[in-house]
């Protein structure tokens, strides 16, 4: 990817969405140390992955080690294109809308992240003294638990919990898959798809075909390009791929 000591590079640590700067310090094989040229936005722990960004493309590591001034990484792989793609299975469903949707922005399709109670029950700066450990853990599992109702109700209601699942490749730019719907080249389409993450996560994204191959008398093979969208929806895709990627590598080395 042609990453060198004393280059200036972008870094974000997924799923966290902000990038911040750093300089490479130290650099062999699979091995990279970056300095820090501003505070990390968030505590960075060993075993984390982060997402260098350079002239060339995007290196997906792993944190080795960090200290108040360096984190050392190790460099899982690279890619040169925009974004990694992977080939995976999962419940899709995909729509022409019209030109009126261009503007549509993706999203998150779940309750994701919401608090029942106004506030982070997980959150210690914001734990009540007066409220005993035991019923603070009591309100947080009774949260958790809502949450992954409404995350379910959410999802049924958009269609994914019985939605076809496809063979899919994926990546934060764009799909590839076969549909049974006739499209062409610039229609607008709209695409809902329940990574199977744990817990999983049901985004919705817009973008335009940019190439179609009927297969059949009924079957065509789309391409997808993704309009702009949120560091959210985009950081969900990315850290999914990486997942799934790591999954994959292990399973041919034959640790699983």
């Amino acid at each position: 990817m042609g990453l060198n000591v004393g280059d200036d590079i972008r870094y974000r640590i997924i799923p966290v969405s902000a990038d911040r700067d750093a300089i490479i310090v130290h650099k062999e094989k699979n091995t990279i140390i970056l300095s820090y040229l501003d505070e990390p936005a968030c505590s960075i722990v060993k075993g984390q992955n982060v997402m260098i960004s350079g002239l060339e493309g995007n290196c997906f590591t792993e944190v080795l080690a960090i200290d108040k001034k360096t984190i050392e990484l190790k460099c899982l792989w690279e890619e040169k294109r925009e974004y990694f793609r992977i080939d995976d299975v999962m419940p899709i469903l995909i729509s022409k809308v019209g030109d009126r949707d261009v503007q549509k922005k993706a999203g998150i399709i779940s309750g994701y992240g919401q608090s029942f109670y106004g506030f982070d029950v997980l959150d210690n700066d914001s734990n009540d003294s007066t409220i005993s450990p035991r019923l603070w853990q009591l309100l947080s599992d009774i949260d958790n638990k809502l949450s992954l109702i409404l995350d379910r109700m959410y999802l049924g209601d958009e269609g994914l919990l019985k939605a076809e699942h496809k063979r899919v490749n994926l990546s934060a730019s764009g799909l590839k898959t076969v549909v049974n719907e006739e499209f062409a080249e610039k229609d607008l389409a709209e695409v809902k798809i329940l990574l199977p993450s744990s817990p999983s996560v049901g985004i919705i994204v817009y973008g335009r075909v940019v190439r179609v191959t009927r297969q059949n008398d009924s079957d065509y093979e789309i391409s997808i390009h993704f309009s702009e969208m949120g560091e959210e929806v985009r950081n969900e895709i990315i850290q999914y791929t990486l997942k799934r990627q790591r999954e994959i590598i292990r399973k041919e080395k034959g640790y699983e």
